[in-house]
């Protein structure tokens, strides 16, 4: 199977407002350093007005669910991860189980025999844009990860560990999913294929404790956080993990010379002493 980049990788241009209200166009073809920047730049160079991306025209996908133990699983995981365009898996603590989903594209013609026929449970067809939204009914806090590729596996038997010894009562699952390398200097996949792991609780129900225990292990795998999602890094650790951060920090200045676009959270992590 191929390994899909994040939605990011397929921008192929933006028009952005910056603070000083220049409408800047930015593309591969004018400055492919300000594009490596602007598709991961947590609207820190400016307002997007305006997006290109590479799109496909709609078609349809084939999503099966089953669930598995999960030594099962891992044995499994390199031919489900080649084997399948997207694969996933969420794992329960209580059950130790995996309940696995796999998404592949059909054609029209593949779709409706499949749709005449009645599917086994755990499986459908429809197209895509009705198969990738997943509903989320119940509110909940989240850290998510992303580690190198081959850590995956490791990194994961860690936070099982965790979880059925020190944090036995988290019933909210640990999630696993693979991203492909790409070229954006932020995104959590640069310059290396990616493992994201994700762990969850109730939005009402403490979680300090857990997501501490569980950021020690993801930060001893050389992971990055995942930047809409709760971590604990400062400014020097994040640098650290990002090879063209620095890079990045000098085209904010000259976008941003006077911060205009920093919120509390981000003039945390990306201000310089000049604010």
């Amino acid at each position: 199977g191929e390994s899909l980049g994040n939605l990011s990788t397929q921008v192929s241009a933006f028009r952005v407002a910056t603070a000083s209200g220049e409408m800047l166009e930015i593309d591969e073809q004018h400055d492919r350093d300000l594009l490596l920047a602007a598709r991961v730049s947590l609207g820190l160079l400016g307002i997007v007005t305006a997006i290109r991306m590479r799109l496909l025209p709609a078609y349809f996908l084939h999503e099966r669910q089953w669930r598995v133990p999960i030594d099962q699983c891992l044995a499994e995981l390199p031919e489900l991860i080649r084997a399948n365009r997207h694969f996933e898996f969420f794992w329960y603590s209580a059950t130790d189980l995996a309940h696995a989903k796999a998404l592949n594209p059909v054609t029209a013609s593949r779709a409706e025999d499949l749709a005449a026929r009645e599917l086994p449970e755990g499986e459908r067809v429809d197209r895509n844009y009705r198969i990738f939204p997943t509903v989320r009914t119940n509110r909940f806090i989240e850290m998510e990860y992303a580690v190198p590729a081959e850590a995956g596996p490791a990194c994961f038997l860690e936070l099982r560990q965790l979880m059925r010894t020190r944090h036995a009562h988290i019933a909210w699952p640990v999630e696993y999913r693979t991203l492909a390398a790409d070229e954006s200097w932020l995104s959590v996949a640069y310059q290396r294929p990616t493992v994201t792991l994700s762990i969850h609780q109730g939005a009402t129900l403490p979680y300090q404790e857990f997501f501490q225990d569980a950021e020690a292990i993801f930060r001893a795998h050389d992971g990055r956080p995942h930047w809409g999602k709760l971590h604990s890094l400062t400014t020097p650790q994040l640098r650290a993990l990002w090879p063209r951060w620095d890079a990045f920090q000098e085209i904010r200045a000259r976008l941003d010379p006077e911060g205009l676009f920093l919120n509390d959270y981000l003039r945390g992590l990306f201000a310089s002493s000049a604010y």
